[in-house]
């Protein structure tokens, strides 16, 4: 009966971290089947939602298939979309999580003037300010998932840095430009930070602490029963 209930508390463990139900809740998350999602624009001289930024929402086509933002450069200047309240303030706690999103590239189709900041990630605490790469590559018409670790390694700086621009956030920023002096058109599209999976040495560890339990608890049945 000890082997029985210490195996299964073992498989239970494994299961779990291998669902990922042992992982936290997704911290934020938009799919933008309907507005903007709190979602703004803002060009390198601060203008936010101007005329040369055209930014709504076009309700079917998106990376899954429903609603998705569209941002339309009229200009040519650099373009940033700006996350919502939802993404600033105190944010120390989404360290080590994912910030995912999709992107694609409608207009112009074909050039060679790609932009190597398309999809840079700025998290700025006042005047302080990292950067991290979340896309590699040229964008084009077919959406292409971008992601980022909330890592001080992934921004490249210190720990003790990072964390003080962690501790209050001001803007959280995605790099939209992917053409220089020209007008364009990109899609963004399902937004969100989720805790990464425990690695499978992490799962197996929190299995073996689960089955351990389970074996010293029906020890402890056992002697209280004899």
């Amino acid at each position: 009966m000890r082997i029985i209930s210490a195996a299964i508390a073992i498989a239970l463990g494994s299961a779990l971290c291998s669902t990922g139900v042992l992982a936290s809740p997704i911290q934020y998350e938009e799919a933008f089947d309907t507005g903007l999602g709190g979602w703004t624009v803002v060009d390198a001289a601060g203008d936010r939602n101007g005329t040369q930024n055209i930014l709504s929402n076009t309700g079917t086509g998106g990376a899954d298939g429903g609603g998705f933002l569209t941002l339309q450069d009229v200009t040519g200047g650099f373009t940033y979309l700006v996350a919502p309240t939802a993404l600033n303030g105190d944010l120390r706690g989404m360290t080590g999580s994912m910030f995912s999103f999709a992107v694609a590239h409608f207009a112009p189709v074909g050039g060679t003037r790609f932009i190597d900041s398309f999809g840079t990630v700025t998290i700025r605490s006042g005047n302080q300010s990292v950067s991290a790469d979340a896309f590699s590559g040229d964008p084009d018409s077919t959406w292409r998932e971008a992601s980022v670790r909330f890592l001080a390694s992934d921004f490249g700086v210190g720990t003790t840095a990072f964390d003080t621009i962690l501790s209050n956030v001001t803007s959280f920023e995605v790099a939209m430009e992917s053409y220089y002096g020209l007008v364009e058109t990109v899609g963004f599209d399902n937004a969100s930070v989720a805790t990464v999976p425990l690695p499978p040495a992490g799962g197996m560890l929190v299995a073996g602490l689960l089955g351990l339990l389970g074996w010293r608890r029906v020890r402890a049945v056992g002697a209280a029963g004899s």
